[in-house]
């Protein structure tokens, strides 16, 4: 699974950045699925920095709710 993120993480931050230089040169309207890829390849290599503090801050927040009462229970799986 890390080696499939990684990849993804690769593809979206190396590769599509280099191919979306080739689909502005067509000048033609792209598909939507294409058009949503090339913002989201822009926000994670402009916005690196919100991405990883949202996941920093789910972790965080798990991690609080696994402490209280009603996570301990759903963690363990508890009547």
């Amino acid at each position: 699974m890390t080696t499939a993120i990684f990849v993804i993480v690769f593809l979206l931050t190396f590769v599509v950045p280099r191919l979306s230089g080739v689909f502005k040169d067509l000048g033609s309207d792209l598909p939507m699925t294409t058009q949503i890829l090339l913002l989201t390849t822009g926000f994670i290599t402009k916005r690196w920095f919100v991405l990883v503090a949202g996941i920093a801050g789910a972790v965080i927040l798990y991690r609080a709710w696994t402490r209280t009462e009603a996570g301990a229970i759903t963690k363990t799986g508890c009547c």
